[in-house]
């Protein structure tokens, strides 16, 4: 992918159109991861026209980011909600030479609860054992229990019903 076309009709930016330079104008880039996330945030922050205010949910995925090559960064961002980790929502960013070149994500919008948890952990093991029934007889602690959301779609008056058999619910 290459730069962005410049405007050439004399007219103003119009706030729509992301600027991809992520390093100074001097040819530098990022050597670092810990550049390239500020490069990134500064970039997400110079667009939020574009692409809308995350700075209060991204939490850099240190595992997950890396410099494939050089001169080519992949910055991948989780979410976290009030220090909650939302396991399935990623937000990647590919930088090559200080510019912007790719970006996606998944499952990613704004969250709809807090972080807070409604039951304690030992009220959620029990909910899981009245649930899993006979089943619940083979856990076996895996480490301290821990809060984690999981992005799912919206409820729609339609998909916050509990199906029933008229909608293809199993017996």
């Amino acid at each position: 992918m290459g730069r962005l076309p410049r405007r050439t009709d004399g007219a103003a930016d119009d706030g729509l159109r992301a600027r991809a330079r992520l390093a100074p104008d001097d040819g530098s880039a990022a050597t670092t991861l810990a550049d390239a996330d500020r490069s990134a945030r500064r970039f997400l922050a110079e667009n939020v026209a574009v692409f809308g205010e995350w700075s209060d949910l991204l939490d850099l995925d240190l595992e997950a980011s890396l410099k494939p090559r050089d001169g080519h960064w992949q910055v991948v961002y989780r979410q976290r909600v009030n220090g909650v980790r939302v396991e399935n929502a990623r937000l990647d960013l590919h930088v090559v030479h200080g510019r912007m070149v790719l970006m996606g994500a998944e499952n990613w919008s704004r969250p709809a609860t807090r972080g807070v948890p409604a039951v304690g952990a030992g009220e959620a093991l029990g909910l899981l054992e009245s649930y899993l029934g006979d089943d619940a007889a083979g856990l076996m602690p895996a480490g301290e229990p821990k809060l984690a959301l999981i992005a799912t779609a919206a409820e729609t008056p339609e998909t916050s019903r509990a199906p029933g058999p008229e909608r293809g619910a199993p017996d």
